[in-house]
């Protein structure tokens, strides 16, 4: 697929071997971008974190990667992830290295990741956004969700959105 800039990627879900990927992926993150996923500067995955994010088993969760068709080794240039919540509603997380934001993968992510808990059943896709991630709230509220404070951390938005099964 391309980016409205040209761009080709390929997205598919994480596999075992994307670790030494991932955690490259995340060491080229900016504060910013880094703060804006982990609510904390993080430029380094534990190993239980690798573990985790690479080794998928629980089925409400899932992880896509967007790999740079364009570039040698085709790094990772994007991640969305979607953790088990409860019974029948997953938390998401996006986050696109700093060289392709603005150019429309948050969308493509999320997007792929409410198509794929719709395909699972998952009846709800929930999250948390800093309130100074000015871009994935409009992102979000583009694509459907409710936004709302958190009653308990000012710095937070909660982000919300039921998903219809037909």
């Amino acid at each position: 697929m391309a980016l409205a800039d040209g761009r080709r990627l390929h997205l598919r879900l994480t596999e075992p071997g994307d670790a030494e990927a991932l955690q490259r992926f995340v060491r080229g993150l900016s504060e910013q971008s880094s703060h804006h996923r982990f609510f904390a500067t993080v430029h380094e995955l534990t190993p239980r974190m690798l573990e985790r994010f690479t080794r998928i088993t629980d089925p409400l969760e899932f992880a896509v990667v967007a790999l740079a068709s364009d570039l040698a080794g085709q790094p990772i240039v994007g991640t969305g992830r979607a953790l088990r919540g409860g019974v029948d509603r997953v938390e998401f997380a996006v986050t696109i290295a700093d060289a392709w934001q603005n150019a429309g993968l948050g969308g493509v992510l999320l997007a792929q990741i409410l198509d794929i808990a719709r395909e699972r059943g998952i009846a709800r896709v929930e999250g948390e956004v800093l309130a100074d991630n000015d871009r994935m709230l409009h992102l979000a509220r583009k694509l459907g969700f409710t936004v709302s404070a958190d009653p308990d951390e000012a710095s937070l938005r909660r982000l919300a959105i039921e998903l219809a099964h037909v």
